[in-house]
């Protein structure tokens, strides 16, 4: 049974072609700074969507097939803001689940889809994102981590519901973490590696390095389940970092995640840096790197000393 809605007793908040209804309390966080993720987001998925029809097309050739929509999973919805938006602004989106833990969410979710009228196309869900993604049978083309704070408890599962060749797009809010060097026993327990610290010469390239953290992070999570990645575009903005990632199954190119991976030095004098695989990969080979065990104590360039 639908609700009555009473427009009246709520904040209208316009955000591209949606419009949702946000109580005048505000138990339901809205976070009005993050619109450009969503335009971008938007653009992205639109992008994905379009590329994806090309490669279907081609392989039906002459044969004349309705092109199948996308599914996609808003697993940390809120107000439902981004799924309503994937509604209205997406054309190829069929299904589009939001997810959020609180039932005070879910009835304004509930509320917000029924008010834009995309009750055939969006569907809110009331549950741990986290169990959710890791228990549901349903594979999506597109899942959008956006959670306040590290993605990091989210990847896995993610990783699990997420469709041959899928889009993952994921924000982490945590860039003084990530790009930082306040919390480097927090940076190593979320994404198994630290920035290269606080020394002014370094930092030119801490939240490229942030990136590099989040991308090995989701690499490692991935490779458990014979995937790879491609990163298409990966940004840091404000206080966060957002990045769109394809994600594809390929035992063989799981093979070189270690040779991709590296250790990386950078030198607190004059920034020079180095950097060190953890593996080697040469002519269909794989193996252990043969290089001396870590770096000199002082940089040969100014006798200064090196971060990890």
């Amino acid at each position: 049974m639908s609700e009555t809605i009473n427009v009246e007793d709520y904040n209208i908040v316009k955000e591209g072609k949606a419009e949702i209804l946000a109580p005048k309390e505000d138990k339901v966080f809205y976070n009005h700074i993050q619109q450009f993720n969503r335009d971008l987001s938007v653009l992205a998925i639109n992008a994905y969507s379009e590329l994806r029809n090309e490669k279907q097309a081609s392989k039906q050739g002459a044969k004349k097939r309705k092109l199948d929509g996308i599914s996609i999973l808003e697993a940390l919805s809120a107000t439902g803001l981004r799924a309503i938006r994937y509604g209205h602004e997406i054309p190829s989106a069929s299904k589009i689940v939001a997810n959020d833990l609180l039932p005070e969410a879910v009835k304004s979710i509930n509320r917000n889809i029924e008010y834009n009228k995309l009750t055939d196309k969006v569907r809110a869900n009331h549950g741990d994102a986290i169990k959710y993604m890791a228990s549901t049978n349903e594979k999506f083309h597109v899942v959008d981590l956006d959670p306040y704070g590290t993605a990091a408890p989210f990847i896995d599962g993610a990783i699990q519901c997420i469709h041959e060749d899928g889009l993952l797009l994921v924000t982490c809010t945590d860039a003084g973490v990530l790009a930082g060097s306040g919390y480097p026993e927090k940076c190593f327990a979320l994404y198994g590696g630290n920035n290269f610290g606080s020394a002014y010469i370094n930092s030119e390239c801490n939240h490229e390095a942030g990136i590099r953290l989040i991308l090995n992070s989701i690499a490692n999570t991935a490779a458990k389940y014979k995937k790879t990645i491609e990163p298409l575009l990966c940004l840091s903005i404000d206080y966060y970092f957002r990045l769109f990632i394809r994600v594809k199954t390929s035992p063989i190119n799981v093979k070189n995640h270690a040779s991709k991976t590296v250790l990386a030095y950078g030198c607190n004098g004059c920034g020079h840096k180095l950097i060190q695989p953890l593996g080697a990969h040469k002519k269909g080979k794989y193996s252990y790197p043969k290089v001396s065990p870590g770096v000199a104590s002082q940089c040969e360039y100014c006798g200064d000393s090196f971060n990890l």
